[in-house]
């Protein structure tokens, strides 16, 4: 699982190549003048730039200040099997730009979140009776909790698909596996409930079973063959 701790300047986070979590190193970039004899002369840093080295795979990846902007790909986790077809078109969007804008991902984030809870809690009107619908059917009382951490609930709520200044990549990765946790819990494990249930036969009444079994009772009586009496 993704650490969350990942910060710019981290000791350590989870390689954007190889997945792993393990220490990074981290080198500041400079500019100067290459020739066949090396390096020329320097002239000076560039703040906005950095290298991270992974200790695992030794790639490295290039920071624009806070952001990884290379390599593009994402560090959030992928879509939990099952997820809705309507949701998973804003939560593969919102992985595609995780890593460059976290407060966008947040935004769409919060958007499947509302359209996710709506679908699993009956067409509710927003995000705190969603939560309140799934608590009400035996979910943790920890996931209004979380809700609450990612403000999607309470008095600072963030309305979906707005962008807050406040959010950030820690952020991003909650409401990622906040999703995954409410769709595997709340949709594949009814989906799989519900074939495991189709694999038997329907129960037929007890009063219809009875019924059935005295009629086969009286066809197997033996009717007594009649008495003709003589005079």
């Amino acid at each position: 699982m993704y650490n969350s701790k990942l910060n710019f300047k981290s000791s350590a986070f989870q390689c954007p190549y190889c997945g792993v979590y393990v220490k990074q190193k981290w080198y500041d970039i400079a500019k100067g003048v290459m020739s066949e004899r090396g390096l020329d002369y320097y002239e000076e840093f560039i703040p906005e730039l950095h290298l991270s080295v992974c200790s695992k795979c030794h790639k490295y990846a290039l920071w624009l200040n806070d952001s990884i902007i290379h390599p593009v790909g994402s560090i959030a986790p992928w879509p939990a099997d099952g997820m809705p077809v309507s949701l998973k078109e804003d939560y593969l969007e919102a992985r595609n730009v995780a890593s460059i804008s976290p407060k966008s991902a947040c935004a769409l984030l919060r958007l499947c979140l509302q359209k996710l809870l709506n679908y699993v809690g009956r067409n509710v009107r927003n995000i705190e009776l969603g939560s309140i619908n799934l608590i009400k059917e035996g979910r943790p009382q920890k996931l209004s909790d979380a809700l609450w951490a990612v403000r999607a609930t309470g008095s600072g709520a963030v309305p979906p698909g707005e962008i807050s200044q406040r959010d950030n990549i820690e952020t991003a990765i909650t409401l990622f596996e906040l999703i995954n946790l409410i769709v595997e819990s709340s949709v594949s494990r009814q989906r799989e409930v519900s074939q495991f249930c189709r694999t038997f036969p329907k129960r037929k009444s007890a009063r219809k079973s009875q019924a059935r079994q005295k009629v086969r009772i009286e066809k197997r009586e033996i009717i007594p063959t009649p008495t003709i009496l003589y005079r």
